[in-house]
């Protein structure tokens, strides 16, 4: 401790010690709280005790209050498993200390205050149900009290649940999730939960109770019973705290929710680590959800490479979010906002490299792998191949089987067999090294490699967050391109969608002023627009726009709609046939495979369709709970038509003859049928040539946007509001 900083206590306990009274003595000491507000759901909103909304964001302090090994790149085995093989190495007492050791290191009241800084205003906290305790003080509550001191919530999230409530290291499991057949394992849950809820019910600073995390239930029926009983139990003690509920199947189901009927104050949870385009595809099922039943959705693990994405979609999107990977030594400066360890950290040159030493120097581990190799039923080459990384490496790491199936996609099933029996030796074998390296270490030198996992010696990534977006004044549309440009005109650019990840681009009538440049596709890996989007255009071997989809003479076909199905691209192009007005087109739907380098054609649509125009988006499906399906817009006649509504199975969607047509309402619901000249409009009274549809997260509403003729040509461009696809739409917004 500083010398300035120790004559400042020695002054301050002179001070109190004159005033004679110890409660003085403390308060002098003690750190200023903050008292925030109670938290409660309001509609699809969290909102503060005044009503005002408030958005959570914030990070897990994970890996620290439920041994996960995999953040210090250590064994990601059970923690009850890595104990009891640490003490047949080592004595009790010295595995109680190496975890008491970590528990005190990694996380400290400290980063408290970085979260803060950072812009976080909730940690969510996945905890050991062995730190539920009745009549006994645990690490919740220091840990809360040093939230409440740099106001800051806490999510309380049950990591590991008696019995384990799934199957995986990660809540404590021996591989069998016990919680779902054991009445004894369900009672002690709920008392677990009534323990917490008694101690906790007036702590402001707790912003609710994350009942269960990723749970992996038999049945959503057996979810949704241990969480009323559950729930029931908490309410008769506070009222005051949200209840967080996950989903089913690792909190990727939301299904069993539908209708939600737990009670009021819950929000309701889902996480991903999925890419974007994934989640994307995901979270439009959540968000009907969320519509549908006026209730919250949150997400409060992702991670990954597309967190960084994950993190800006979420704040468009307005979902309340928690990234998982606060320290995790893999991170990579330029993949994190958060702390990685660097190569010369002490706990990799001291721990881990002498960990990996130990395991290269032993002939029996090495002949233990070989062994399993050899009595595999691979090919010889494959055998061959990771017999050359063992040489090389010592071991067999993870990702080397990942990288094998890869090349032999054909033996995906033997090396997966091959790779559990290898990280059951090899976790046996680094239990030896660790016990070794550990028993060799004097107590001072224990005591520093312990003390370098406190964040002050990780180093932050180079990464950043991105800014949540806030919502611009209205302005008037402004040019885009000024002096030195390279665009003359152009019609037909506006249709973006999401493939692989990345955003796609597609030009219609693109004109520059050497050239006339039909059909361009373009992408962009940066999907945050706000310091502008570089866009890379297909080109020709004379370095000119590609043209992706060839003009059929002498009409003018250019692209209405895109959307991604199951890896491949699928455009709705409109093919005008005459320009004589009204003008005489039709539609054309084509694939990819290949990511935009080439197209087919699927199907050509006839000049007398009512879908002729067509704009394109997944959401839920009408009639199923829980599926999705592929909604169309679309208009007729060119520029002379109203706009009408059709869905199909998403995967039937190059099936023309499989798509039902919205023919109106009947007692509020929509009536679908397979005619397309059954087909009524969603939107009448209007000449619509180009339009689009989308669900706006923002709004909580449908958007849709289309051009109509009806006052002459050039066009106005409108947009219109709906709960539904099918409306009632609202009256129309002129935009220009």
């Amino acid at each position: 401790m500083k010398r300035e900083n120790m004559k400042k206590i020695g002054m301050l306990m002179v001070i109190c010690l004159l005033f004679g009274a110890l409660a003085f003595f403390y308060g002098c000491n003690k750190p200023p709280t903050t008292n925030l507000s109670f938290l409660k759901t309001q509609g699809k909103d969290i909102v503060n005790e005044s009503g005002e909304k408030v958005f959570l964001k914030g990070v897990n302090f994970g890996c620290w209050l439920l041994w996960e090994g995999g953040a210090l790149e250590l064994p990601n085995n059970p923690e009850h498993q890595l104990r009891n093989e640490m003490e047949k190495k080592m004595s009790k007492a010295e595995v109680d200390n190496f975890f008491t050791l970590i528990l005190a290191n990694y996380i400290s009241s400290e980063d408290f205050v970085i979260a803060k800084s950072m812009g976080m205003n909730f940690i969510r906290l996945p905890f050991h149900h062995r730190y539920a305790q009745e009549n006994q003080l645990t690490k919740l509550d220091e840990v809360i009290s040093w939230a409440k001191n740099n106001g800051i919530y806490i999510m309380l999230d049950l990591q590991a649940a008696p019995g384990s409530q799934n199957t995986a290291y990660h809540s404590d499991s021996d591989g069998n999730a016990y919680l779902w057949s054991n009445t004894t394992y369900q009672q002690e849950f709920i008392n677990l939960w009534k323990i917490l809820a008694q101690r906790y019910k007036d702590e402001s600073t707790v912003v609710g109770y994350e009942l269960l995390n990723e749970p992996e239930a038999p049945e959503g029926t057996q979810l949704v019973s241990l969480y009323q009983q559950a729930i029931a139990a908490i309410r008769a003690i506070d009222n005051k705290h949200i209840i967080f509920l996950d989903g089913n199947n690792y909190a990727y189901d939301l299904s069993m929710f539908n209708p939600p009927l737990l009670g009021d104050n819950i929000v309701y949870v889902f996480h991903t680590y999925l890419s974007l385009g994934e989640t994307q595809s995901k979270v439009q099922q959540y968000k009907a959800f969320q519509t549908n039943f006026q209730v919250p959705i949150m997400c409060n693990e992702y991670g990954g490479e597309a967190e960084i994405q994950l993190t800006s979609y979420f704040q468009t999107e307005e979902i309340p979010y928690a990234p998982w990977g606060y320290k995790l030594s893999f991170n990579t400066p330029d993949k994190t906002p958060f702390y990685y360890m660097p190569s010369n950290h002490l706990w990799r040159t001291q721990f881990l490299n002498k960990i990996s030493e130990w395991m290269k120097a032993s002939e029996e581990f090495r002949n233990k792998i070989l062994t399993a190799i050899n009595i595999s039923n691979l090919s010889n080459q494959c055998k061959q191949d990771l017999i050359n990384v063992l040489n090389e490496k010592g071991n067999l790491p993870p990702n080397i089987f990942r990288i094998v199936i890869k090349k032999y996609p054909e033996e995906a099933k033997e090396l997966e067999k091959l790779s559990l029996k290898v990280v059951e030796i090899t976790f046996n074998y680094t239990v030896d090294a660790l016990a070794t390296t550990l028993q060799a270490m004097s107590e001072n030198e224990l005591t520093e490699l312990m003390q370098s996992l406190q964040t002050q010696y990780w180093e932050k990534g180079t990464v950043h967050f991105p800014e949540q977006p806030m919502t611009p004044e209205p302005k008037m549309i402004e040019r885009l391109i000024g002096e030195g440009e390279t665009e003359g005109w152009g019609s037909d650019l506006g249709v973006s969608f999401m493939h692989k990840g990345k955003m796609y681009f597609l030009g219609g009538d693109t004109n520059t002023r050497d050239a006339f440049a039909p059909n361009i596709i373009g992408v962009a890996d940066d999907l945050n627009p706000s310091d502008g989007m570089n866009i890379t255009w297909g080109k020709d071997e004379n370095g000119n726009p590609k043209e992706f989809f060839a003009i059929i003479e002498p009409s003018s076909t250019v692209p209405a709609g895109a959307i991604s199905i199951s890896d491949k691209m699928y455009i709705f192009m409109m093919d005008v046939i005459n320009w004589d007005y009204p003008a005489i087109a039709r539609s054309l739907l084509i694939k990819s495979e290949d990511d935009g380098r080439t197209f087919r054609t699927v199907w050509e649509g006839r000049k007398d369709n009512k879908f002729i125009n067509i704009a394109p988006v997944i959401s839920s499906h009408p009639t199923r709970q829980g599926k999705d399906a592929l909604y169309l817009v679309g208009s007729g006649k060119y520029r002379e038509s109203p706009i009408y509504l059709a869905v199909i199975e998403i995967d039937a969607i190059e099936n023309r003859a499989g798509y039902f047509y919205f023919a109106g309402l009947e007692n509020g619901s929509p009536v679908w049928k397979r005619s397309e000249s059954d087909a009524l409009p969603i939107v009448d009274g209007v000449k619509v040539g180009e339009l689009s549809i989308q669900w706006n997260g923002y709004l909580g509403k449908w958007l849709l946007s289309y051009f109509d003729y009806s006052t002459g040509n050039p066009g106005n461009m409108y947009f219109r509001t709906a709960s539904n696809p099918w409306g009632p739409w609202s009256n129309p917004v002129f935009v220009f």
